[in-house]
């Protein structure tokens, strides 16, 4: 449909060494908003089906660190925090931009 969704990041996780081959591939997301079925939606318009999702992290927040059902109070600092720091597609552009001053500087490196 007509959904439009900020931008995510998508990495192939590695099979652990000596777990038997599966037929599924697992990854890692990484949204900036979480609307309904968000990641459902998109990997169904690319023709995938997702058969389960486990949510390791909420922010800055390991829920691996969290007991199950249990509640933490969230500091005003942390959320301020986060907000300062931009969207994921800020983060990209910024490391694009640290790369690209790298790359040129060894090819400048490389013509002298």
């Amino acid at each position: 449909e007509d959904m439009r969704y900020g931008p995510m990041k998508v990495d192939v996780e590695r099979p652990r060494r000596g777990t038997r081959s599966s037929t599924n591939t697992w990854l890692r997301v990484t949204c900036t908003e979480g609307k309904n079925r968000q990641i459902r939606n998109v990997f169904a318009a690319l023709g995938m089906t997702v058969t389960r999702l486990i949510r390791v992290a909420y922010g800055d927040y390991r829920l691996d660190s969290i007991p199950a059902g249990m509640a933490i109070p969230v500091p005003y600092k942390p959320v301020a925090s986060q907000k300062a720091r931009g969207s994921l597609k800020d983060e990209e552009e910024k490391r694009h931009k640290r790369n690209g001053a790298r790359k040129s500087s060894r090819n400048n490196q490389l013509e002298k």
